[in-house]
């Protein structure tokens, strides 16, 4: 795919979306509220992005650091940004980080270089997807317990057969992928650069921060135009 059918690819969808938001909201109030916005808080939401991508750059330096590739924090708030510019741009949301991955491997010599640098960043993306879904989960349990959320009837049937298909999923391309002795050495790569005694505490501080920020700059996104998140509903 073209670089230009990428980007026009990534404009329809967008399109799409906007024009299906358009349809289930007073599009004439949203406008007014951004218009109204109070750029404090959009001051804030800038800084609480700014600072996690700075912290998600430092998580994944730690982990290439204990896989065998070295580079300056510098380095690596510089590549995080290019790879989330990139990851932006063009459709599927991963080419930034691939890209990332193979520069870094430009940095190491050893036929193994490619392979320590994709499981360094696989790894980091890997934490903070489970950082997310943890907070994703304790919020889900404090707004059950506070009356927040009341489900349609179909939502967990729908919920529980989608993990279902997801595991089973999981499991078939997770034992070709043992077979191959690609998963058994990602395993490896896992054990030593996050649950290592000595890493693993900074893993799970930085992990957290990082979910916790995302969650204050959308917090302070709402607060902007108006509007005011509780603290289950914003997790």
């Amino acid at each position: 795919m073209t670089p230009r059918a990428s980007y026009l690819l990534r404009l329809g969808a967008t399109l799409l979306i906007l024009g299906a938001l358009a349809l289930i909201v007073d599009v004439e109030a949203a406008l007014i509220r951004l218009r109204q916005m109070d750029m404090v808080w959009i001051a804030v939401a800038i800084a609480c992005f700014s600072l996690q991508t700075v912290l998600m750059a430092w998580r994944w330096q730690i982990t290439a650091q204990r896989l065998g590739t070295s580079f300056g924090l510098g380095v690596a708030v510089r590549e995080y940004y290019l790879s989330q510019l990139v990851n932006l741009c063009l459709p599927g949301g991963v080419l930034g980080d691939a890209g990332r991955a193979l520069r870094m491997s430009w940095r190491e010599a050893g036929d193994d270089a490619l392979v320590r640098a994709a499981h360094a960043v696989m790894i980091e993306r890997l934490a903070g997807q489970v950082a997310v879904l943890a907070l994703a989960l304790l919020g889900l349990g404090l707004a059950g317990l506070r009356g927040l959320i009341d489900w349609p009837d179909w939502v967990p049937v729908a919920l529980a057969c989608a993990i279902l298909t997801l595991l089973a999923l999981a499991l078939v391309f997770g034992l070709l992928w043992w077979r191959s002795g690609a998963l058994r050495r990602f395993v490896m790569s896992v054990r030593i650069s996050v649950l290592s005694p000595t890493v693993v505490v900074r893993q799970i501080w930085l992990s957290a921060m990082i979910a916790l920020l995302m969650v204050g700059a959308f917090v302070a996104c709402a607060r902007a135009t108006g509007t005011v998140l509780p603290l289950a509903v914003a997790l």
